[in-house]
């Protein structure tokens, strides 16, 4: 058995999950193939997959899977890089810092 966390965070405004049978199928089917802490979050909408995505990090959540659309996965994507991103500046506060003012610095800072 794996004790991996599995989180699923499925949004019920997407088209391509029409029928919410298969939603439900979802945990089962992660146990039939041996992991066992599958956790389901139904959200009604992209902002609040966003949201459940970095609460799930926060908790220690480290296999997220996103069921809906590509809004949905992007969301869910974006969540999760947020709180990393939130997570590092609070480890390492330099990170953060104003850079200095070159073309280099500039360019490091925007893809912060």
């Amino acid at each position: 058995m794996l004790t991996e966390r599995v989180d699923v965070i499925a949004t019920t405004v997407s088209g391509s999950i029409q029928d919410w049978q298969k939603v439900e199928r979802i945990q089962p089917l992660f146990r039939e193939q041996g992991l066992q802490r599958v956790h389901l979050h139904v959200v009604t909408s992209h902002q609040a997959a966003r949201e459940t995505a970095r609460k799930v990090l926060q908790e220690g959540g480290r296999l997220p899977i996103s069921a809906g659309g590509s809004g949905t996965f992007k969301n869910v994507l974006e969540g999760y890089n947020e709180q990393e991103c939130d997570e590092e500046e609070e480890e390492d506060p330099e990170k953060a810092a104003p850079q200095e003012n070159t073309s280099w610095g500039n360019l490091k800072s925007s893809f912060r």
